[in-house]
């Protein structure tokens, strides 16, 4: 999601990514360095910081297959430079894969300097948010289907559709303001899988599969509306 410029000229740095999320935007510079052990050993920081001035950025990123212990680590740390190496990057890459996060949540990767060992906590655990919204949709939509099977057509406040859940589930595996919250989401208009809300009460209108086809196709638009306007 960042927008990115490759420059890599001399006396300048490899890339430049931009976040631009309005007051909370932020702009960061990416050094690559190879080394034939796939260790970096040195880091140029008057280099970094003068990128750093040029660019007007805030925070500074070195990438590198690895790196040495000791000096390299300190002179990071008390130059606010970030040290990201390929596995990490690697780790990174593949989650945002699974379950995208937005720009400012991406934020704290760049805001501990010295090195990135693993991907914050933070991060990971909003992705794990991201899987779990996925997981309470289909338990709702599953639980409101079952309730339809059984002869119960009526509608369904979130109050009793939570107290359902939890008997269904033995106990409680999402906050009631999540089911509320999933509720509001079926009946959005970009949607429309439920008619109604959550404290009067809901009712389905589509089952899982047709939901799936729906939030697709939103997505399939916006990357036809992203690819007319590019052109």
């Amino acid at each position: 999601g960042f927008s990115v410029d490759q420059l890599g000229e001399t006396g300048d740095t490899d890339v430049l990514a931009r976040a631009s999320i309005g007051p909370d935007s932020y702009v960061v510079i990416i050094d690559a360095k190879a080394r034939s052990d796939g260790r970096l050993h040195t880091l140029e920081v008057c280099t970094l910081q003068d990128h750093l001035r040029r660019n007007e950025a805030d925070y500074a990123v070195v990438v590198a297959g690895s790196f040495a212990g000791g000096k390299v680590r300190r002179h990071a740390e008390d130059n606010g430079v970030v040290l990201l190496s390929v596995p990490v990057l690697a780790v990174w890459l593949r989650l945002h894969a699974a379950a995208p996060l937005n720009l400012d949540e991406y934020r704290v990767m760049f805001e501990t300097p010295g090195l990135a060992e693993e991907i914050p906590l933070t991060v990971e655990s909003a992705a794990e948010g991201r899987e779990q919204w996925a997981h309470l949709l289909v338990d709702l939509l599953e639980l409101i289907e079952e309730t339809y099977e059984h002869g119960l057509n009526q509608l369904l406040p979130s109050d009793q559709l939570f107290a359902m859940m939890v008997t269904r589930m033995r106990g409680v595996r999402y906050p009631r303001q999540q089911v509320e919250e999933a509720i509001a989401l079926l009946a959005h208009p970009a949607l429309g899988a439920a008619k109604g809300d959550a404290s009067a009460g809901m009712s389905l209108a589509m089952n899982r599969e047709t939901v799936a086809r729906v939030l697709r196709a939103l997505a399939n638009g916006i990357e036809t509306v992203e690819a007319e306007s590019g052109s």
